[in-house]
């Protein structure tokens, strides 16, 4: 597998090289419209914060009993609660909760959202339904995004679905306050308002949730940020 991704990132570079660019990562920048002075900032703030990513790792080694922590380590569970089942509803009500130091008009868009049949919410892989999530917009007719989400009722879907309820929020307020035309932006702008929701929604957890679900919860929010971490990082020692 490792040779199969090595020949890939050859032959991404080659592409790139085609394309007058540098390599693929310059490529891959240039396709999320992030400019030189940006990249320098996330590894300013990556590498500021290399040291909390180590205590983490280190926590994680002796929560898990390992005397050397490898990759995929990363990987496993911490605790038993991330088993737990909550219902839609479950989800719901406390996504909603985490809105309760915000402007009212996330509390109003939201209802909107959940009681207007606007978000596709569980699995059905025997009709066709595919994996993963997304928002679509629909500022052309100022009305609510639509939301597909394949929601089990585990906290990472509670999560799933309040990154996407972020983009509904941004996409509805977009469209009743400009022109349809300029309801769009690049992409590490529109991700924006999809993480700071994933952020309200993880201290609210914290906040109110019990030991084993805020270990949980915080050790996934802090293992998708190793991950970026990493990569950049890795492209720029």
């Amino acid at each position: 597998m490792a040779a199969i991704y090595s020949k890939k990132a050859r032959l991404d570079d080659l592409a790139a090289k085609q394309l007058n660019f540098t390599d693929s990562y310059e490529s891959r920048l240039y396709d999320l419209y992030l400019t030189p002075a940006q990249v320098d900032d996330m590894n300013t703030v990556f590498k500021a914060r290399k040291g909390v990513f180590e205590d983490y790792n280190q926590f994680r080694r002796e929560k898990l009993g390992l005397e050397t922590l490898k990759p995929y380590d990363l990987l496993l569970e911490l605790t038993d609660q991330t088993g737990r089942n909550y219902t839609y509803v479950d989800a719901l009500q406390e996504i909603q909760k985490s809105y309760s130091k915000m402007d009212p008009r996330f509390n109003e868009i939201f209802l909107k959202m959940v009681t207007g049949n606007f978000i596709d919410v569980y699995s059905d892989p025997e009709h066709g339904k595919q994996p993963g999530g997304y928002c679509t917009d629909l500022c052309a007719i100022k009305s609510p995004a639509l939301v597909f989400i394949n929601y089990n009722g585990l906290i990472d879907d509670q999560k799933a679905l309040t990154h996407e309820l972020g983009h509904s929020i941004n996409f509805y307020l977009m469209g009743n306050s400009v022109d349809f035309l300029y309801c769009s932006g690049p992409e590490y702008e529109m991700e924006v308002p999809s993480t700071f929701n994933e952020e309200l929604f993880v201290d609210h957890v914290v906040e109110n949730s019990d030991k084993d679900t805020a270990v949980a919860v915080l050790a996934q929010h802090i293992g998708e940020y190793q991950i970026r971490s990493r990569y950049f990082l890795q492209r720029n020692p």
